[in-house]
């Protein structure tokens, strides 16, 4: 290892004394050649901005040009205020807590500043969030009520399956949410019936989510619980 001592020339040509903390020292190590380049700085940054509400977080998505560019923590500011500094995951992604005081429905600013490997600031980008409800309930799996063999629609095959399951030894539902048409916390005789009332006699709809996609809004916490949903993307 080599040090090299820059000193600077005085107007009369004289050597500066250090002792003022005027000369700069570098410091040149031998390589064996795997050392890489550092990354070249950021030109554009792009975030967007998604509330996580059962998280109480913001969830940044950062896109920096070029690719692989200087950024691997950053600077937040909401409504102009520093927020903190953050790494950069690798998914390119950020959480921010949110504010203590966010009302409900209140929209906030959110800055993002790229923090190159020195600390100091570079590029930055903008958002607009809006804080969640009080009651917001964290989302569950999506289901079809009454869709008991999941397969996309409710026919006379969803009451038969029912039947089958409870009286012939059938198969499990893939998810007894779905399964429980009457929306009565358990799967029973009445679960069938209602189905076939619903196709055959004019007989009311399946309870939410109903015939669409959706979650379990009415009694989101019973027994019954579904793991997945194909026909529902999950």
């Amino acid at each position: 290892m080599v040090d090299l001592a820059l000193t600077p020339i005085g107007p009369n040509g004289n050597t500066a004394d250090s002792s003022d903390g005027s000369a700069n020292w570098l410091k040149i190590a031998a390589s064996d050649g795997d050392v890489k380049p550092p990354a070249p700085a950021c030109r554009e940054i792009e975030i967007t901005c998604d509330v996580v509400a059962d998280e109480s977080l913001v969830r940044v998505a950062v896109t920096t040009t070029p690719d692989g560019c200087d950024c691997l923590s950053v600077a937040v500011f909401i409504d102009d205020q520093p927020a903190g500094i953050a790494a950069v995951a690798g998914n390119g992604t950020v959480d921010v807590a949110l504010p203590e005081a966010c009302e409900p429905g209140s929209i906030h600013a959110m800055e993002v500043a790229c923090r190159n490997r020195l600390g100091r600031l570079g590029r930055s980008a903008f958002c607009e969030f809006t804080c969640p409800d009080d009651d917001v309930v964290p989302g569950g799996p999506q289901f079809r009520r009454g869709d008991g063999d999941d397969n996309g629609s409710i026919q006379l095959t969803d009451g038969i399956f029912i039947l089958n399951f409870l009286f012939l030894g059938g198969s499990d539902p893939i998810c007894f949410d779905a399964a429980d048409a009457d929306d009565n916390g358990a799967i029973q005789l009445t679960d069938g019936i209602f189905i076939l009332n619903f196709l055959f006699l004019g007989g009311d709809a399946p309870p939410a989510p109903g015939l669409d996609c959706g979650e379990d809004t009415d009694d989101p916490d019973d027994a019954l619980g579904c793991e997945t949903f194909d026909s529902c993307g999950g």
